[in-house]
Parts: C-alpha cells; sequence; structure tokens
C-alpha cells in the first residue's frame, strides 16, 4: 500500500539525478530518438519543496507514442497505461531510483500542464514559495493523496492562469484534482480470483509435483509425466472445464494411461486425497488485498469474476472474507469476449466502462480488451501452461495489487 506523504526541501542534487535517468533513457530509445525529454514537476524547480521523485516527460510525435512505449518496454519498462490523463502514458522503471517517467504527446495539454507549471515557477518566487508552503502544509496534514491534490488546486490553478493555460483547458486539469469534480473513468472494478486476490497456482503446482513423484516409478522410462498429465489436461478442458475436479479427473486418467494401468489403487487413492485436501484447504490472500478492495470499493462498484468449479469457487469465495467489497460474484465455465459481454450486458455496464484486473494475459485481459475495455494485468509468480498465450497488446501492468488504487488514481 502507499506510505506516507513525505514533502521536503529542495535538493540541489535533483538535476543531476535527472540527467542521469535522461542519459538511461537516451541510450534505451536510440532508436526512437524523442523530440525531447524534460525535467518537470516540483523537483524541477530550484527552491521548491517537493515530494522526493523525479518526475521526467518524454516528449514524442503523437504517431510515435506506441512505438516510444515499446522501446521501453524492451528495455525493462512497465506501461501503466494513461492513468485517466490524455496523451500521457506512465511506465514503471525496471529498478534503480524511484521515478515518474511519461511518454507525452507533443503539443498535448497534459504536456503544457507540466512545462507550464514548471517554468512559472522558475520563474516566479512568490508563487513558488506559497505553493511550496501549501504542499509541506498538506502533508504535514494528511496521507491521503486525494486531500492532497484537492488542497493544492488553488494555488495550481493560479499557476495555469499565469502560464496561459486557457480558462477551459484550465477546467479539465481542475477535474483531475478536485475530490468533487474528479471524472472516474470506470464504473466497474472487476477483479479475478485466483492469483489475483489469492495464491492457488503454488497449489496446483505442487499437486503436479507430486503426481510426478507417485507415478513416475510405474512409468516406462522416456516419458515425461509431468507433460503428459498437462496433456490430458489439454484433452479434457472442453469436457471438465477448469478447478480441482477437473485436475483430479484428468490425473486420474493420465495415471492410468501414462503406466498402461499399472499404477497401483494405492496411488491413485492417494491422489484422491490430495485433490480432496485441496478442495478443502483454507483460503490463502495475497498481501494487503482486503485493504486494496477497500479503498477502491469507496470509489468504484466491485465485481468478481472468477472461473473454475462452482462449489470449490464459492466456497473459496465465502470463507475468504472478501465477498462483502461485492456486488457481484460471477463463476464462470469460460472467459472469453462472449462471456463478457454477456456480464457487462447484465451488470448495465459498456465494456468502455469496466477495468478489470486479474494475472492472466489469456483470460483476464484480452477478452476484455477485445471488447474495448481496460484490463489490468498483475502477474502471479506462477502461470499454468495452458493459460499462456502469445499476444503484442499493450496494456497496464502492475508488480502487485498493492499498486492498484494510485493507478486509478487513489
Amino acid at each position: 500500500m502507499s506510505g506516507p506523504l513525505v514533502v521536503v526541501p529542495y535538493d540541489p542534487q535533483w538535476p543531476t539525478q535527472f540527467e542521469q535517468l535522461a542519459e538511461e533513457l537516451r541510450a534505451a530509445l536510440h532508436a526512437v530518438r524523442p523530440l525531447a525529454i524534460e525535467h518537470v514537476g516540483s523537483t524541477a524547480v530550484p527552491g521548491l519543496a517537493a515530494k522526493p521523485v523525479i518526475d521526467i516527460d518524454i516528449v514524442v510525435a503523437p504517431d510515435e507514442v506506441e512505438l516510444t512505449i515499446a522501446a521501453l518496454q524492451a528495455a525493462g519498462y512497465t506501461s501503466l497505461g494513461d492513468m485517466g490523463i490524455a496523451d500521457r502514458f506512465a511506465l514503471r522503471e525496471p529498478g534503480g531510483p524511484r521515478r515518474n517517467t511519461y511518454v507525452v504527446a507533443a503539443g498535448s495539454l497534459a504536456l503544457r500542464n507540466h512545462l507550464g507549471v514548471r517554468d512559472v515557477l522558475r520563474t516566479n518566487a512568490e508563487l513558488r514559495d506559497r505553493y511550496g508552503a501549501v504542499k509541506l502544509a498538506l502533508a504535514a496534514a494528511t496521507d491521503d493523496i486525494d486531500v492532497y491534490l484537492d488542497g493544492k488546486t488553488d494555488v495550481l490553478m493560479e499557476i495555469l492562469q499565469t502560464a496561459g493555460i486557457a480558462a477551459d483547458e484550465r477546467a479539465v486539469i481542475e477535474a483531475g484534482n478536485r475530490l468533487s469534480k474528479r471524472p472516474r473513468p470506470f464504473d466497474i472494478v472487476a477483479f479475478d480470483a485466483d492469483d489475483t486476490l489469492w495464491h492457488s497456482e503454488d497449489g496446483f503446482t505442487a499437486s503436479e509435483l507430486k503426481f510426478v513423484e507417485m507415478v513416475t516409478p510405474y512409468a516406462p522410462e522416456g516419458i515425461n509425466v509431468r507433460a503428459a498429465l498437462t496433456a490430458v489436461e489439454r484433452k479434457n478442458l472442453s469436457v471438465y472445464g477448469y478447478g480441482v475436479k477437473a485436475f483430479g479427473l484428468s490425473a486420474v486418467e493420465a495415471a492410468l494411461t501414462i503406466t498402461d494401468g499399472a499404477v497401483p489403487t494405492a496411488v491413485i487413492g492417494e491422489l484422491l486425497d490430495m485433490i480432496r485436501a485441496t478442495l478443502t484447504e483454507q483460503v490463502r490472500l495475497l498481501p494487503h488485498v482486503p485493504e486494496v478492495l477497500a479503498k477502491v470499493g469507496a470509489h468504484y462498484r466491485l465485481v468478481l469474476i472468477t472461473k473454475g468449479d462452482l462449489i470449490h469457487q464459492t466456497h473459496k469465495v465465502e470463507t475468504s472474507g472478501l465477498a462483502h467489497h461485492f456486488t457481484d460474484i460471477e463463476i464462470l465455465l469460460e472467459k472469453d469476449p462472449p462471456t463478457y459481454d454477456r456480464l457487462f450486458r447484465k451488470f448495465g455496464v459498456p465494456a468502455e466502462r469496466v477495468c478489470m484486473v486479474g494475472n492472466s494475459v489469456r483470460s483476464d485481459i484480452l477478452p476484455v480488451m477485445a471488447l474495448g475495455g481496460t484490463a489490468v494485468h498483475v502477474p502471479y509468480p506462477l502461470l499454468w501452461e495452458l493459460e499462456h498465450v502469445e499476444h503484442d497488446e499493450h496494456f497496464a501492468e502492475l508488480a502487485s495489487i498493492t499498486e492498484l488504487p494510485a493507478w486509478l488514481g487513489l
């Protein structure tokens, strides 16, 4: 989760830090050649108190935005999308000092906002000092980023007017800062369950390894027992669907097939005991999930969209302690565009007003994007082989679900 708001006096090392980061970016973007790499935000203004995070605008022609994002992704950056601000695309750094890195379209309001504020505050000491005092006072009084942004908006509007930003454009910027005016980009934030809210695949992986251990002594030499199990699961997917029971049925079939019936009944019994234990094990929540749901749920309607065995998934939802966060809980046989389309119609919300959060690109991300919705990928360390998919789509990816409130601007 986000920590306390920290605003500190100006540090003369900030310009040097920016130059070092800019050099790294120029090297990563040698094939793109951005129009400019600008140091923006409060750390770019000598004498101004600021949050100690360097803000960087990579300025490119509008038709080179996607190419630039792709080049940065190839260098290890993760795209976070536009985060509700037109023509400004955020990226998370692969490592090193924390910074806010944006790819910004030349001529856009987002760029003129950043440059206008910076340039006015570099030349107007009275506004600079007043803005800094407001920020220091707000940071001392609150850790709520919404309250912080709202509280400094009055002086920010004065700065933008001095910068020559037109009244209608200032209104757009103000709406993004005021709590009372800030538009919400989504009507629904939907969450996957397994490996998004709680651990799941690590249990399946452990079961697969146990299967290999139990069956290998009875299999002919040269057989890849784990690969054979996966092949049986793939064959049975349209019949058994997803979940622990489907895995168990495929495991028994694979054990008999791989060993040509030589596997002892005692081993089959052990397999069934393993599946039964998995069905009744306690739900293990991922870190900070309840806090994230509470924070996002204070601003958005939340729904849960998962797939798998109806009884087992219902048991996990009910025993997780999370059910009360969601207005709707949907347990599906498959996650594909027609199914999502049916759900969104049932919810009474167009796909464009839905943000789906999940760990599977195949099931949680691509189908929603195909309908025109937004999707946020939160990878889990393990991914079932049958969930792997090749794609060339760009979407937001977060290191953990704890980054979601900030990505939503909360």
